[in-house]
């Protein structure tokens, strides 16, 4: 066993590598051993604090996720409301379009209807002379007839009326 290749050969003190690894490895004697000590107890301090830190940094990351989810709700609230006005409008415009639309086609047909009759002969063009003289004769047969006097107040309303 002694120096040949292959073969397994176990560590001094009878332990096997497995146990060995188990083991916390310390080295050697005087003043290494006071560093090692020192510095796992401050690696330990660092760890710990380092597990604090991530931790509020981790909280206050998930606080300002929960803001912005929050601020994203309310945004898709108002985009969703800015969405049902747009459609409103928009239906509203085709309306207004669609009648408009009508209305032009009506004003059209009339003119049309006008036009037709001005050609047939069947619709004169205004004359304001023989209006002014035909209304002038209707003025005049409103006034030949006398005016109607009002009955007689009854004493008790005569106060009433003047």
């Amino acid at each position: 066993m002694n120096g040949s290749r292959g073969q397994y050969q176990s560590p001094p003190g009878g332990m096997s590598r497995q146990q060995q690894q188990q083991q916390p490895q310390t080295p050697g004697g005087g003043g290494g051993t006071m560093f090692y000590n020192v510095g796992m107890q401050l690696s330990g301090e660092m760890v710990n604090q380092l597990t604090v830190e991530h931790a509020n940094e981790t909280h206050g990351l998930y606080e300002q996720i929960v803001a912005l989810r929050t601020e994203l709700s309310r945004t898709m609230e108002l985009m969703q409301g800015f969405v049902n006005r747009e459609k409103a409008l928009h239906e509203m415009v085709d309306q207004l379009q669609s009648a408009f639309a009508g209305a032009t086609q009506g004003v059209m047909d009339a003119h049309g209807q006008f036009h037709a009759m001005s050609k047939d002969g069947s619709m004169k063009p205004p004359d304001p002379v023989a209006d002014a003289q035909a209304e002038l004769q209707r003025i005049k047969q409103i006034l030949s007839t006398p005016a109607i006097p009002a009955p007689d107040v009854p004493p008790h309303l005569q106060q009433l009326v003047r």
